[in-house]
């Protein structure tokens, strides 16, 4: 086997591998936009609903400022609000979480996927300049003694 047809075969294999390894985060992302869609399409909403919603989730702290030669310095420590971590009930803020709860999965299984990939295209790289790199000073060295 050459060089060539090494690195052809593994990066066919490798192609290959991506491709079955992208076909569930993809199917996930689809889905996560395919039931935002359907439920804005059915609701008659924008995607704009979902920000606020999301916003509500936030941590929010109430910081307790005085001013000292005109710069505004926090006094003390920040209080955690009362409107902080809000969770909506009602059909909106459901079909917005498992929209986002799909949407991260997808997503971070596709980011992996990505880096499992590269990772191979180093490794396979690595692997052919070790296979076929012809050490003549270890072969005469090792002959001489």
């Amino acid at each position: 086997m050459t060089e060539k047809d090494f690195r052809r075969l593994a990066n066919k294999k490798n192609n290959l591998l991506l491709l079955k390894q992208l076909t569930i985060p993809l199917i996930i992302l689809g889905v996560s936009f395919l039931f935002i869609s359907i439920y804005c399409s059915i609701g008659k909403k924008t995607l704009d609903y979902i920000f606020p919603i999301y916003g509500d989730m936030l941590l929010k702290l109430d910081w307790h400022m005085t001013t000292i030669l005109g710069i505004p310095f926090p006094s003390e420590l920040p209080s955690i609000s009362e409107d902080s971590f809000i969770f909506h009930g009602d059909a909106d803020g459901i079909c917005a979480y498992i929209f986002l709860v799909l949407f991260l999965v997808g997503f971070i299984s596709y980011i992996n996927a990505l880096l499992k990939y590269m990772a191979r295209q180093k490794r396979i790289s690595t692997k052919m300049k070790s296979l076929f790199t012809i050490k003549l000073d270890d072969e005469v060295n090792e002959t001489s003694n």
